[in-house]
């Protein structure tokens, strides 16, 4: 028997318009996992050392991270998580703007996969088929009526 838990994302991007989406796409597909959102790297490396304001914070299954601030703001973050036995394991996926984007980047080696932005559930589903250990599990809460609202089409 498998036991599941809700993984974590933690997604760091300083545009307020695709953190909107993001959390409007959670939503909407009423996805059960935990989004936490920063806008910086000196809150991502406390973040992740559970440091300050983040000392009860979760570790991070998955890290969302925005193609401006990975090339541009985050090359320290980077190398400090590389180093860190426990940090590296965490999966980082990149969120470009169009697809290729990652083209211009030198060094992919700490990414382990590039979606463009917006996300959907295509999207999301293919996070998961390149990050090892996760599966997507449909589930109906408990007490809950298992009815459908509108019909599927053929």
């Amino acid at each position: 028997m498998y036991e599941f838990k809700a993984i974590e994302f933690l997604m760091i991007d300083d545009h307020p318009g695709d953190v909107r989406l993001t959390q409007e796409f959670f939503k909407e597909y009423k996805l059960a996992n935990a989004l936490n959102i920063i806008a910086n790297a000196d809150d991502t490396l406390a973040y992740l050392r559970h440091e300050g304001v983040y000392a009860n914070a979760a570790r991070p299954d998955i890290i969302l991270c925005s193609f401006p601030l990975y090339q541009f703001y985050l090359d320290g973050v980077w190398d400090d998580i590389r180093r860190d036995a426990c940090l590296r394991e965490i999966p980082i996926v990149l969120l470009t703007g169009f697809e290729g984007e990652e083209a211009t980047l030198d060094d992919l080696s700490s990414i382990t996969c590039c979606v463009a932005k917006p996300l959907d559930f295509g999207r999301i589903t293919e996070i998961v088929r390149h990050v090892n250990d996760l599966g997507v599990v449909v589930m109906c809460p408990h007490g809950r009526s298992r009815r459908m609202t509108k019909a599927v089409p053929a």
